[in-house]
């Protein structure tokens, strides 16, 4: 490789890493993202070292997936990332016709259906899944929706959000839909999120920072995971501040601290309580 190819190659990744950060992929997660193309880089190089990524198709993609399926198992947050790798690349870099036309959500989601899917790709509609979702059975909302909680979990790990946080935004968006009785969130708008943020502070009596942190929960998963805009939330019913109210002893505790004491200050302190209940 000459000085020129070592240029080039440098100035290739620049720019990937650029279109990472931009997308808010930022250190150490963008290391991986290198890593899944340039597996895919390799793997061509090998089969066809004359072909240039932008001489690549659909079909190039299918094939890849296909054999790192076959080839190694990969959890659902790697594959996210393969796929997502893959889909900046060619979009976003390359801007390459075929690849807007692509279905990359549906790959991405693809880990959880059966194998054979990997084995030729093609383009079939999302199973239903049988269990269905209700109140009465909490964890079917997981099951129900779990490319899209997939999703959720990848992009919360993509910037780096503490594992606390990835467990709460679950849980409020179990309980979101939940609430609405199995809707899907994408069939949802800003109307329904106000109704359940209302239905905390009026019905549960949650604290501000309980309601606010649905709240956050929620626009996380419209702006950050579903990629839609929601109107501003200024008008709904807000959780208020409970008192903050003093801590008293019953009487019992009040004659276990009198009986522990002697002398003056016994009688002080007894006349003091009793000069108080009169």
């Amino acid at each position: 490789m000459t000085d020129k190819d070592d240029v080039a190659v440098a100035n290739f990744w620049d720019k990937y890493i650029f279109i990472l950060h931009s997308k808010n992929i930022l250190p150490p997660v963008d290391r991986w993202y290198v890593v899944r193309i340039e597996e895919y880089i390799a793997f061509f190089k090998q089969k066809l070292p004359e072909k240039r990524l932008r001489q690549h198709t659909s079909k190039d993609i299918d094939e890849f997936i296909t054999y790192v399926t076959h080839k190694d198992h990969f959890d659902s947050l790697k594959f996210y990332q393969l796929i997502h790798a893959l889909q900046l690349l060619f979009t976003h870099y390359l801007h390459l016709e075929w690849s807007h036309e692509y279905d990359w959500d549906y790959v991405k989601a693809s880990q959880q259906e059966s194998p054979s899917y990997h084995s030729d790709l093609t383009r079939q509609p999302h199973p239903t899944h049988s269990k269905k979702c209700s109140k009465e059975n909490p964890s079917s909302a997981l099951e129900h929706y779990l490319p899209l909680f997939n999703k959720l979990t990848a992009v919360i790990r993509q910037r780096n959000y503490s594992i606390r946080t990835e467990e709460c935004y679950k849980q409020w968006v179990t309980r979101y839909i939940l609430f609405h009785n199995g809707k899907s969130p994408d069939t949802m708008n800003h109307t329904y999120i106000v109704s359940f943020l209302e239905y905390l502070a009026v019905n549960r009596n949650v604290s501000p920072s309980t309601q606010n942190q649905a709240l956050c929960a929620l626009v996380f998963l419209y702006t950050q995971v579903l990629g839609i805009t929601l109107e501003k939330f200024d008008h709904f019913s807000r959780a208020k501040k409970l008192p903050n109210l003093p801590v008293v002893m019953t009487q019992d505790e009040t004659n276990q601290v009198l009986s522990k004491m002697t002398g003056v200050h016994y009688l002080i302190l007894k006349n003091a309580v009793a000069h108080a209940t009169t």
